[in-house]
């Protein structure tokens, strides 16, 4: 079965080829395809750890307002957005209509 996200964003996933390694709670992902580097900052980090299945904008806010209750609900949904747009900017991760 298929679902999309209630705000028909559809699903985050990760770009595949990428080698991660972890140093100090921050993923550093190696594309030797480009000859390159990135490095995650914490918040990117949770969120590459969580699409290790695909996951939608709802998703990611669910989890972490679990793992962040006090925290303003705007103010959370304004920082995963900006780390998923940044992500996908960086080619680190890619948005399609579906979970299956």
């Amino acid at each position: 079965m298929t679902r999309q996200s209630a705000s028909g964003n559809g699903a985050y996933r990760r770009v595949p080829g990428f080698i991660a390694r972890e140093v100090g709670g921050e993923i550093f992902l190696l594309d030797n395809a480009h000859d390159k580097i990135d490095a995650l900052d914490i918040t990117s980090s949770a969120i590459w750890r969580f699409l290790e299945a695909p996951q939608t904008l709802d998703d990611c806010l669910e989890i972490f307002s679990v793992a962040f209750p006090d925290m303003n609900s705007a103010k959370l949904k304004r920082m995963i957005s900006h780390s998923l747009e940044q992500m996908e900017s960086a080619g680190l991760i890619f948005k399609s209509g579906r979970i299956n």
